[in-house]
């Protein structure tokens, strides 16, 4: 009888956690949903060295930096403090209490890198643009410019007619003057498969431009 109340109170802990006496979380807890800040200081105070570890650890600091977890971290600690409905026993809570931290810190990383790739995104379509918007300042002449502007929009239409990781690798050649090595590293993959991806992309590009009656009416033959 006496073992199985001991199996239900490490219900939830890890197997090789030192028994030892937990701090009084649930009081603390209890205390400052009732107004009282000092249980509530003591309360984070607790989760502090899991919050610094944390923003030790290369793959969250890198990622976020210390200020960000910190911040991030701090608010799941207050969110669980007044929010939280049932909470464990004292000794389940503290690792109930890191996983929840942990799982808000992964969150905003995610949230963070999707922001990033929607802004190079973003930039990345600027810079075509003003690219394909240029051709009417190249000569003086009526006709140039017509031409140009004309050559421009059909280029511009079949640029974007290509697939996404056909046009991201153009850009990356082309707009952004990265080498196949560079493009290779960001990859994680061969120098040789960059170089065959670009080809593919350039003869894709090739086929449609070809659908233009401009690329057939001689203008720009040699």
């Amino acid at each position: 009888m006496k073992q199985e109340k001991q199996n239900i109170v490490n219900c939830g802990a890890p197997k090789n956690a030192p028994q030892q006496n937990p701090a009084p979380w649930n009081e603390w807890l209890r205390l400052a949903r009732q107004g009282d800040n000092n249980a509530a200081r003591l309360f984070c105070a607790q989760a502090e060295p899991f919050i610094e570890r944390l923003c030790t650890t290369c793959f969250f600091r890198d990622r976020l930096g210390t200020e960000e977890i910190r911040s991030v971290a701090l608010l799941a600690v207050m969110e669980f403090l007044m929010t939280h409905p049932e909470p464990p026993c004292d000794q389940n809570l503290p690792y109930l209490l890191k996983r929840i931290i942990r799982n808000r810190v992964l969150t905003q990383i995610t949230r963070q890198s999707v922001h990033n790739r929607r802004n190079q995104s973003t930039d990345a379509n600027e810079e075509e643009n003003r690219i394909f918007n240029v051709a009417a300042s190249r000569n003086d002449e009526p006709d140039a410019k017509l031409l140009a502007a004309e050559f421009d929009r059909a280029f511009a239409d079949a640029f974007r007619q290509l697939r996404p990781g056909e046009k991201n690798m153009l850009r990356s050649f082309f707009f952004q003057n990265k080498t196949a090595a560079a493009i290779a590293k960001e990859l994680q993959c061969s120098r040789q498969y960059v170089e065959k991806m670009r080809n593919k992309a350039l003869i894709h590009l090739r086929e449609l431009l070809e659908g233009y009656h401009i690329f057939h009416s001689g203008a720009f033959s040699c």
